[in-house]
């Protein structure tokens, strides 16, 4: 034979997986975050944190390769196809053996492996729409078996490829155990692959359409490729449909998959006891804390993707398995368990691949924007909705509507919405952000008429019996079931001020009267936005957003020794919050006390010493102390960890000329 048999095995399962795959990849970007990496990749953007610059070149290369533009998604969700298929492929001829080593289970075991890891829930979804983690199972195959060589080149490219895995998941960071480190080139060569890093500052000094954390300096860059901002939620419990936990239950253990599931692990712990100890050590170390760092950092929303990586690396076993069973000692005993794994893999990846093809979700944003038009308001509870918005108004040269979410009204999202950043992003209140944010976006659709696009995914956002838009309502039948009745405004705020109210009527309507205050402040209304902050205050006097907007209007109508009084107490109730006491060295800068201001901007650095905020107001307060060159550092670092801020960059220039003179 020209070929040896494993190889023409291999490229019987490359063929088939690519075939199958590549025709369910949909024409347009996928669910979760197709529609964003899509939109990266077609403009060589900055994708969410961790960044993963080199899916991004590598999608970028696939978009390349399309003859047209309405052709790209296609191409770049192909290539996941693609991606899937070489693992698949590698799979098999890896766990096919070499020929001293090959037994009778060979060619059965190494189907099983390939159909085991290919039914995987993720790998139905993620084969075939433009993600990141079909890329990252391939290079955790191919990393796993690299390492596992008696021979030193193939360790050494191990550890190369596994910095450029990093480029694409930062998951593969738990397949550290398994490299060479008695070699002095391992960290070098991860170095070196982790050097696709470096398109992240470089893209970002050419401001690209998306921008996510401006990494042009060593702080934010640092923020970015470490997810600082996620970390709060990273692992997004509250989005689940159900524990991580019961989705790897579900994903490993029920059915048919459970019999590959059995013969992978009983692979890998052959793969742990064998005779290098280092070996040992590592797959022991490797692979819990690998499906552990799945199910955590998974969550609730992409944890199938995630256990996409673990799987491909355990199936890896069945190989090692075949390999280790005396077929002369347990003739049918082996050929039996070969035969029940395969079989039952293949009926798994059956009962898979018969789930319904990811749909594109490029008519329903083209949808939306049609629906809200160009002076509409987008009300959802992910940015799913947003950057499919987004893509579709790129491809159609308009500009994006004003959208609001409660992800995009943190600063972060918004330095990193340069370009394309919404016409109207509004503060997220702290206790409550889900009602919240419902009650302020659909006061400010009521208020100015304008229409209003929700999902039913994001219905909790909307409380029922309280308020409602005039506007059309629009829905996305595939977010979920229909809405048949919007809910009906009531204006409960008309009761007396001698009314008894309890704690969740309080609430309400001091969200009411914040919304109504953020309405007013857009209006350019200060009277109004004082009054009814004034009245959200009275209803709810123990939360701090409200004290500290309060004094911010009070300041802004000229009432400053009202506002000090205000920051004074918030700052003795919430002595950990920052903002009173960057509003309270601003105020004191107003009632030109220099020396205050710069004492409340110390301990505003004291308490939050990140925070670009405090750095600004303690500039502001010692250039008006004539302390120029303490005022210009504090001013450089504000810039340095908050972006390029208008207010700041004039504030720091007219510092530099001061002291030029």
């Amino acid at each position: 034979m020209i070929f040896p048999l494993r190889t023409w095995g291999a490229f019987l399962v490359f063929a088939l997986t690519l075939f199958w795959f590549g025709s369910r990849a949909p024409t347009g970007p996928g669910w979760r975050d197709g529609a964003e990496i899509n939109l990266v990749a077609e403009t060589l953007s900055i994708l969410h944190p961790p960044g993963a610059p080199l899916h991004t070149l590598l999608a970028r290369s696939a978009a390349a390769t399309a003859a047209s533009p309405e052709r790209i998604d296609l191409r770049i969700n192909r290539f996941s196809s693609l991606a899937i298929a070489v693992a698949a492929a590698s799979l098999s001829f890896l766990t096919f053996g070499s020929a001293p080593h090959r037994g009778p289970l060979s060619p059965i075991l190494a189907l099983a492996a390939s159909a085991w890891a290919l039914a995987a829930p993720g790998t139905a979804i993620f084969g075939s729409t433009g993600e990141v983690y079909a890329i990252a199972a391939l290079l955790a195959l191919w990393i796993t078996a690299a390492s596992a060589s008696p021979s030193p080149r193939p360790r050494l490219l191990a550890a190369y490829l596994l910095g450029l895995g990093l480029g694409v998941h930062p998951l593969l960071l738990f397949l550290l155990p398994l490299l060479d480190w008695r070699r002095g080139l391992t960290v070098p060569l991860i170095a070196l692959g982790a050097s696709t890093f470096l398109l992240l500052p470089l893209r970002s000094i050419l401001d690209p359409l998306l921008d996510w954390g401006d990494p042009e300096n060593f702080v934010r860059f640092w923020r970015v490729i470490t997810a600082a901002e996620f970390s709060s939620g990273l692992t997004a419990l509250q989005y689940a449909e159900q524990s991580p936990l019961r989705t790897a239950w579900i994903s490993f253990s029920s059915g048919a998959a459970g019999v590959g599931f059995a013969l992978a692990c009983a692979g890998s712990l052959v793969a742990a006891t064998a005779r290098d100890a280092r070996r040992r050590r590592s797959l022991l170390a490797a692979l819990p804390a690998l499906l552990v760092a799945s199910l955590y950092l998974g969550g609730g929303i992409d944890v199938e993707g995630y256990l996409m990586v673990p799987r491909f690396v355990l199936a890896l076993g069945m190989g090692r398995l075949a390999q280790s069973i005396p077929a002369s000692r347990m003739p049918a005993l082996g050929v039996g368990v070969g035969i029940l794994a395969s079989t039952a893999a293949c009926f798994s990846a059956l009962h898979t691949v018969r789930n319904p093809a990811p749909g594109s979700i490029t008519p329903h944003a083209e949808e939306v924007l049609e629906a809200i038009g160009p002076r509409g308001l987008l009300l959802t509870d992910t940015t799913v909705d947003y950057f499919a918005a987004l893509h579709s108004a790129h491809r159609q040269g308009r500009p994006v509507p004003a959208i609001y979410t409660p992800f995009l009204s943190r600063p972060w999202y918004r330095r990193t919405l340069r370009r394309q950043r919404p016409d109207l992003i509004l503060p997220e209140p702290r206790d409550g952000p889900i009602t919240g944010a419902g009650a302020i976006a659909q006061e400010i659709v009521r208020r100015n008429s304008l229409p209003l696009y929700y999902s039913p995914a994001s219905r909790p956002l909307l409380p029922a019996g309280w308020l409602a838009p005039r506007g059309p309502v629009f829905r996305a039948s595939h977010l979920g079931p229909p809405i048949d009745e919007a809910p009906v405004w009531t204006p409960t705020a008309s009761r007396g001020p001698g009314a008894v109210i309890d704690d969740q009527e309080a609430l309400r309507l001091g969200l009411l009267h914040a919304s109504r205050a953020i309405v007013f402040a857009a209006r350019a209304d200060p009277g109004a936005a004082l009054a009814a902050w004034s009245e959200a205050a009275r209803l709810r006097p123990d939360d701090p957003g409200t004290a500290e907007n309060l004094a911010r209007a009070l300041m802004e109508a000229g009432w400053i020794d009202r506002a000090t009084q205000r920051l004074d107490r918030a700052i003795e109730a919430f002595p950990r919050r920052v903002t009173p006491r960057v509003l309270r060295s601003r105020a004191a800068l107003l009632m030109l006390d220099a020396p205050s201001a710069v004492e409340h901007g110390r301990g505003a650095i004291a308490v939050a010493p990140t925070d670009p905020r405090a750095h600004a107001a303690l500039g502001a307060a010692l250039a008006a102390a004539r302390r120029l060159d303490e005022a210009a550092t504090h001013l450089h670092r504000a810039l340095e960890l908050g972006g390029a801020d208008p207010a700041v960059a004039t504030l720091l220039d007219t510092v530099e000329a001061r002291r030029e003179r």
